[in-house]
């Protein structure tokens, strides 16, 4: 894998914080007292990992260090493939460190919220998945986001708020990508709309004092993912501080699966069938249900596609999609 400098998602950032720097620019001279919101949707990283800037291919596979879920025999491909993920996480802290510096020389920063996320995780071959434009794997194995174990499930919250005189803290609140507009809404002294959905965790980035949620839920897209007819996106799932449990629709999907991430942090020892953690089971799984009735989730009983097992919601499939399935 070798980066090249192409206009593909991987190769807009920098002209796409050209724009937000200008953006902010002309704010400032034209409404100098008024507040904004700005939100940045740069593509990497994302596969393919080949189309960033030459300048960051700095990471040597040879020296990549694999979580102890990669099996041996994909090792190769996965430092190879870390290696250039790394590379597109550094051209794209190239384009954060602008957007700070932006900030500082406009006098904006002591009185900016400044927040970092992400949509998703990637396995990079942990458990075995890749990337889906790997066609040499089985589809089955081309989940790289779609599954609920902690590669693709658990992402950075990083948010800058000089207000607070805090700084290099970390958090272990369960938070779900759902807090995040109600959370950014209270930091900013707006009234939180009472349609929106999720919690408003703004006490964590304050004094720390409040509720906390005791799990998050986890789904990949609501009503599945129409070209996985069997277990890609046709599961649901809980993340406590201790556990994650997750199961699929159907029984021959996918084994429901249960990890003690407290004692097996890389999620390798199943213990769904484990006599010893049916208790844990069951708890999770009355958690799972109280879920779906808060969120009106018809995942159990909603009617689906018989051709994709996504459930029906009066989504309409786009032609990309509907040449696609049963092709995969």
């Amino acid at each position: 894998m070798r980066p090249v400098r192409a206009r593909s998602r991987n190769g807009l950032p920098e002209e796409e914080t050209d724009l937000a720097i200008r953006f902010m620019e002309e704010h400032r001279r034209a409404t100098p007292d008024k507040p904004f919101a700005l939100v940045m949707s740069w593509g990497p990283p994302h596969w393919p990992y080949n189309s960033f800037p030459k300048e960051y291919d700095v990471y040597d596979p040879a020296t990549i260090e694999l979580r102890p879920n990669v099996p041996q025999a994909l090792a190769a491909h996965a430092r190879r493939e870390i290696a250039a993920y790394y590379g597109n996480v550094t051209a794209l802290d190239a384009q954060m460190g602008r957007l700070m510096a932006a900030l500082d020389r406009m006098g904006l920063a002591g009185e900016s919220i400044l927040c970092f996320s992400s949509d998703h995780g990637d396995h990079l071959y942990s458990h075995g998945y890749t990337a889906e434009y790997e066609n040499w794997m089985h589809i089955s194995m081309r989940g790289s986001k779609g599954t609920p174990y902690d590669e693709s499930v658990r992402i950075p919250l990083i948010v800058r708020w000089p207000e607070t005189g805090r700084a290099g803290e970390r958090s272990d609140v369960l938070f779900n990508s759902v807090d995040v507009m109600p959370t950014l809404l209270s930091l900013c002294g707006i009234d939180i709309p009472r349609e929106v959905q999720g919690m408003d965790l703004s006490h964590v980035f304050r004094d720390g004092q409040g509720t906390e949620p005791d799990s998050v839920y986890l789904q990949m897209l609501g009503p599945g993912w129409p070209t996985r007819t069997r277990w890609v996106g046709i599961w649901r799932g809980v993340r406590t501080h201790r556990y994650l449990y997750s199961r699929w629709r159907g029984e021959d999907d996918h084994e429901t699966i249960l990890f003690d991430r407290a004692n097996d942090p890389y999620e390798m020892k199943n213990l769904a069938e484990d006599p010893a953690h049916s208790a844990a089971r069951a708890e999770l799984e009355a958690r799972l249900q109280r879920w779906m009735r808060e969120t009106g989730d018809p995942f159990d009983t909603g009617p689906r596609d018989p051709r994709t097992g996504m459930l029906l919601l009066g989504q309409e499939l786009t032609e990309y999609f509907r040449d696609r399935i049963g092709k995969t």
